[in-house]
């Protein structure tokens, strides 16, 4: 009985056979660790041995307990058990075919078994002791093995029989490995030697001595570049095998290497111990990388990677198999076989083979789906510059440096023909979609134009003034395009042969172009290092992109015009995002220039050649933004420890669904880590189901995050336009829904949407065509600006000054779709009034408004008619018959407009108030119709009385058709709704004086509750007759007229007044819903474009607005609105900051509290101070008057001795 532990990590598991969805994501993200994994519980041994089908769909182990266990990929149940072997299993491989499975045991014999069936097809005897080691030949039908007796024994499965002995007389096998050519076996023994076999001769070619102990594990890289073994002395050693010297010792485990693992792209290998620890290295930077897989229930034996590096699976001494889902899904397969730089490639229609060209002057054919050379053609005498396969798949064209032009037999790779035209070195070769016309590019400055059926040149086209390095024949007419050193790109007629038109790039030399399946774009590579993409129908420059440090050799699309893939002299291929407009991928195993890449027809692998000899194939589906193994890993490790996401990360995705760290922070509601990813660098893309972070963070109404992508969005506009277009464009299938959200950041963003098109063709001056802003929808999103201004002007005094706006991505535009009544429900129903006050939404409401207005007229017109109908009849006292009739025809055809439009929109979605009035009307009406036709007698006045009122009522929503007096409907519905509470007050009062008036003895027509009522209303209005003395009917009668008539009636004016100057600031949101509402009545009944789609740029010529001015009065409240909206936008943008702040406060004020006590203090001391200070004031007056006393007496003195003087 299997046992499946309850908590997978996993990130998607089997993500071909089902829908990846972010909420698998989040759900495997969350259950993620990095000690977790999915445990398969049935051996009750040790388990020794592990290998799994390509497709995981099968799992294989063998364990201590004599057993195999074969366990369902998918259930992660037990699917079947083999059970022969008499010992520990520990030796398990799947043949190449993948439809048996051979087994080896610490016994001596081999099984072979047809494992779906759980039989045992045959028996392979020849080893003399227990079996440690093998290895499955991939190209070849042999399996090699190698065992205690110290023999590696090779097997041949094609009749399996023992095919071949290497004695290595020092010791058991205990690992062995292939070279990728198969032409070498080596094995590792217990006596710490590698030797090396040469396969066929079983000679000993080389002896290694590790000097680290008896070699328990080893494992070749599959680019043959590095050997590492793992030894039992603890002991990790790398050989770089291009000359078998020790490149890195590794003593990292504690205890033996028991097994060894590489990942596909031979840069990491992982090593498991009986430590208890599997881990990680990088084998190019030598280094351990931080993440393992520690477990503490046993120790590991067996290591085993799927095939498509996506899973580990490990066998331990606990009896568990362990299933650890790494994500290595970085799949790059490499093909050899030439021997100096590949120049040029070409691949067929249906995606099973490709053709190469090389400076060793050979053609060479691969198959795609075995990844094999399967054909070889010596085709020149010097390097081969460009090959190029017919559509048909039946020719080959070849352009070299010998000046030759060769045409080749695909099937049978021989020569047909050669032309000799040339005289300097072919440098591009093209052939015609029809397979009729062969074009060349060459060193002598010229384009040539072959006949393939004639075998002859038909036209030597001349004009660029150096090299020509790139020819392309349109997909769709006649043409023929050249990139030259010259800089220019030139269009060919290839029926008229001649000159089309010569276009300056403006750009260094071109060395390639591109174009787009439907010619939409053309795209260029210069040694400029520069990628230009153009808007090939209008030859307008959009965008550069210079992410390259080298020049371009190579350009191509992605065959849904998706992708641009770029191969530079650096190494590197980038891949780029057309419709985004930015770098989505980078490709970096070359080790030389690469010269050419080219997408497969389904686009999920992209190939390149390089000068390193090599040609890689790239799983684009399945790989991350840098490439890296394990970036997955340590994606998700960031996501659960919550840290900071630093730059790096911030530019990962997981895939499949390639989501970035801000789709996992949208959805999961981190909006604080959400920011700072978004200052960090995180690009705002769409994932694989086309949803955005903005998407995620509508969809499960996370208000903090969709605050944060918009506020970010607002300051990008400010900062960097350009970004801020790409990541708009993220959002194309999001606005609908942002349209409904109540963000205070949402009428900002909407205003910031329409983007002032600065192209220095577009016109600063000119007379408009039609009243401005003009509003015109547009395939392309290039402005054509004759659309809306006259190209002739021969009266400049009329000209004004224009700029052109328009949106940076398609829109719903096909009236009566489900789109666009989608679009137009989301703005009627938005709870964020203020978009009505943006550009964007006012010229979409307007622009539809204008094109329904005759229609609009024509229904308020027939409302209207439908009245005065009714009042001729109520005139003439209904004896017209003629009247009548076209009464009754008008309600009737009112009457089925609005059954049609109940039926095209569903009962639910009809019900409102204007309808509700427009079908009782109707239904009244002819009602009505019928009573007065059938009968003699008079008219029920009942009936009569309600029609008239709803007829009345329904024709008052007929103004809603005029600006003028649209707003007054919607003014007269809002203030009946907001007087209801002043009339109950007055009825209360009313009834109020009425009962006063009543206990005060007043006069009553009736004793009934009548007039209780009535007398009342009389009172208010004057109807007072009292001929005697003041008393208390009078003082009722005085205190109901100032009470109910002057207060009460003045508070309704004033409460009237209010809601009319609060009308007054909104008339914009009003005018423009009203209008909004009427646009999705008619575009309802427009039922047969309910599954159209078509989406348009939107284009705008306006009057050039200038900051400060402003058309039109917002109201007093409007403007404390708009101040109140402000602060607190600024509220919530500083709230941070703000509370931060108060708490540093806080912790000051504690430090301050006692300093406040002794400034308490030093107020007494200066309080004492000031009285010492006065009284100091007064003795230094004293002082003063002393002093005065003091010059008296030496005044006095000075008289006495001049007194003296005298008498003596």
């Amino acid at each position: 009985m299997s046992k499946v532990a309850d908590l997978e990590y996993s990130y998607i598991e089997d993500s071909g056979s089902q829908e990846v969805t972010m909420e698998k994501v989040i759900e495997n993200l969350n259950s993620w660790s990095s000690t977790k994994n999915l445990i398969l519980s049935g051996h009750s041994g040790s388990v020794w041995a592990i290998t799994s089908t390509s497709d995981n769909s099968f799992i294989f182990s063998g364990a201590e307990d004599n057993k195999i266990i074969i366990w369902d990929g998918k259930t992660h149940q037990i699917y079947g058990m083999l059970e022969e072997h008499q010992k520990s299993v520990n030796v398990l491989a799947l043949t190449n075919d993948e439809n048996s499975l051979v087994s080896g045991c610490w016994g001596n014999k081999l099984k072979v078994w047809d494992w779906r069936n759980k039989t045992k097809t045959h028996e392979l005897a020849g080893h003399n002791g227990g079996i440690y080691a093998s290895v499955m030949l991939k190209n070849s039908n042999y399996f090699i093995t190698g065992g205690q007796d110290c023999f590696a024994r090779i097997w041949d499965l094609n009749n399996y029989s023992l095919y071949g002995n290497c004695e290595t007389k020092g010791g058991s096998v205990f690992s062995m490995a292939v070279t990728k050519n198969e032409k070498t076996i080596i094995t590792g023994t217990n006596d710490g030697n590698l030797r090396l076999w040469e396969f066929g001769t079983w000679k000993n070619t080389k002896t290694i001595n590790t000097n680290a102990g008896p070699v328990q594990s080893m494992v070749l890289t599959p680019n043959d570049n590095y050997l590492i073994i793992g030894t039992r002395n603890n002991i990790i050693k790398v050989y770089n095998w291009s000359n078998n010297e020790e490149y890195w010792v590794i003593n990292s485990h504690s205890n033996w290497i028991r097994s060894l693992v590489t990942t596909n792209d031979s840069k990491h290998f992982i090593s498991a111990s009986a430590d208890k620890t599997v881990r990680i290295f990088e084998i190019s930077g030598k280094k351990e990388e931080s993440f393992r897989f520690d477990k503490k229930e046993g120790v590991v034996y067996s290591l085993h990677l799927s095939k498509d590096g996506r899973i580990l699976y490990t066998g331990a001494s606990d009896n568990y198999v362990r299933k650890w889902i790494i994500w290595n899904t970085n799949n790059v397969s490499t093909l050899l076989g030439h021997t100096l730089s590949i120049l040029c490639q070409s691949i067929s229609e249906d995606n099973k083979y490709l053709v190469t060209s090389s400076s060793d002057k050979t053609i060479m054919i691969w198959d795609l789906i075995m990844k094999k050379q399967v054909g070889k053609i010596d085709a020149h005498t010097e390097s081969i510059w460009s090959v190029s396969l017919s559509h048909n798949m039946k020719y080959i064209a070849s352009g070299s440096a010998d000046k030759l032009l060769k045409i080749w037999d695909f099937e049978e790779r021989k020569l047909i023909h050669e032309f000799k035209d040339h005289t300097l070195s072919i440098f591009t070769i093209d052939i015609s979609p029809d397979d009729n016309l062969i074009a060349t590019g060459s060193q002598d400055m010229k384009v040539r134009l072959f006949s393939f059926s004639e075998k002859k040149i038909i036209k030597e086209f001349t004009g660029h003034t150096n090299s020509v390095f790139t020819v392309k024949f349109s997909h769709v007419s006649d043409e023929l395009y050249s990139g030259s050193c010259d800089n220019t790109i030139r269009i060919w007629s290839t029926s008229k042969l001649m000159i089309v038109q010569v276009i300056e790039t403006n750009s260094d030399m071109i060395e390639s172009i591109a174009l787009s399946n439907d010619e939409n774009y053309l795209v260029c590579g210069d040694r400029n290092n520069n990628v230009n993409l153009w808007n090939w129908k209008d030859k307008k420059l959009l965008t550069t992109f210079s992410e390259a440090t080298k020049w371009i050799k190579c350009v191509t699309f992605s065959n849904d015009n998706s992708l641009i893939a770029s191969a530079c002299n650096d190494g590197i291929i980038r891949i780029y995002n057309l419709l985004e407009k930015r770098l989505e991928m980078i490709l970096n195993e070359h080790k030389s220039p690469s010269r050419n890449c080219v997408f497969t027809k389904d686009g999920r692998y992209l190939i390149s050649v390089s000068e390193d000899q090599t040609i890689k194939i790239w799983d684009l589906e399945n790989r991350t933004f840098h490439g890296m193994v394990f970036d997955n890993l340590m994606f998700m490790k960031l996501i659960h420890s919550q840290t900071d996401p630093q730059k790096y990360s911030c530019q990962q995705y997981l895939p499949p669904l390639r989501a970035t760290i801000a789709h996992v922070y949208s959805y999961t509601g981190q909006h604080k880590l959400l920011k700072k990813s978004l200052h960090n660098g995180t690009i705002l893309t769409v994932d694989k189901n086309g949803h955005s972070p903005l998407y995620y963070a509508l969809e499960r109404n996370i208000q903090n995050c969709v605050d944060v992508i918009l506020e970010y969005m607002i300051k990008l506009a400010e900062d960097d336009i350009d970004l801020f277009v790409k990541y708009c464009w993220s959002f194309r299938d999001d606005y609908k829904i942002l349209l409904k959200n109540v963000s205070v950041y949402l009428p900002d963003f909407l205003e910031n949407l329409l983007i002032v098109d600065k192209t220095s063709s577009l016109p600063k001056f000119g007379i408009p065509l039609r009243k401005l802003p003009s509003v015109n929808y547009n395939e392309s999103d290039q402005i054509n600006h004759q659309l809306f201004v006259q190209t002739e002007i021969h009266d400049q005094s009329r000209e004004i000054n224009l700029e052109f706006l328009m949106l940076p991505f398609k829109i719903d535009c096909e009236l009566g779709s489900e789109g666009s009544l989608e679009l137009l429900r989301n703005i009627y129903t938005s709870r964020n009034k203020l978009i009505y006050r943006t550009e964007i939404i006012q010229m979409l409401i307007r622009s539809r408004w204008n094109i329904f207005l005759p229609y609009i007229i024509t229904l308020t017109v027939i409302t209207w008619a439908d009245i005065v109908l009714m009042l001729v009849l109520l005139v003439n006292d209904y004896k017209s018959v003629p009247v009548i009739a076209l009464f009754g025809i008008v309600n009737i055809a009112l009457f089925l407009y609005e059954v049609v439009q109940a039926v095209v929109t569903g009962i639910k979605s009809y019900i409102s108030f204007w309808n509700f009035i427009d079908f009782v009307r109707t239904i009244i009406s002819l009602l009505w119709i019928i009573i007065i036709a059938s009968t003699s007698k008079p008219y029920y006045n009942e009936i009569g009385y309600i029609m008239v009122i709803f007829n009345f009522l329904r024709g008052l929503s007929g103004f809603r058709a005029f600006d003028s007096t649209r707003f007054y409907v919607r003014l007269i519905i809002r203030a009946i709704i907001e007087v209801i509470p002043f009339i109950l007050i007055f009825f209360y009062t009313t009834l109020f004086f009425g009962s006063l008036y009543w206990t005060s003895g007043g006069e009553f027509r009736s004793d009934s509750f009548y007039g209780l009522w009535q007398v009342p209303f009389e009172l208010n209005m004057g109807n007072f007759n009292n001929e005697t003395s003041p008393n208390l009917s009078f003082l009722s009668f005085m205190f109901g007229s100032v009470i109910n008539v002057i207060i009460i009636l003045n508070l309704l004016i004033s409460i009237l007044g209010d809601s009319y100057d609060k009308f007054q600031s909104e008339a914009i949101e009003i005018g423009a819903q009203e209008m909004t509402e009427l646009i999705i009545e008619i575009e309802t009944m427009m039922f047969w474009k309910r599954n159209s789609s078509q989406k348009k740029y939107i284009n705008i010529c306006n009057k050039t607005k200038f900051e400060g001015l402003s058309d039109e009065w917002e109201g007093k409240l409007k403007a404390i609105s708009s101040m109140i909206i402000k602060n607190n936008t600024q509220s919530r943008i500083s709230s941070d900051l703000l509370n931060k702040k108060l708490e540093n406060i806080e912790e000051k004020l504690l430090i301050v509290e006692p300093l406040k006590k002794k400034l308490d203090n030093i107020d007494k001391v200066v309080t004492a101070v000031d009285a010492l200070s006065k009284k100091i004031e007064a003795l230094e007056k004293k002082l003063e008057f002393v002093g005065s006393l003091d010059k008296k007496l030496a005044d006095f003195d000075a008289k006495v001795d001049t007194l003296s003087k005298k008498v003596v």
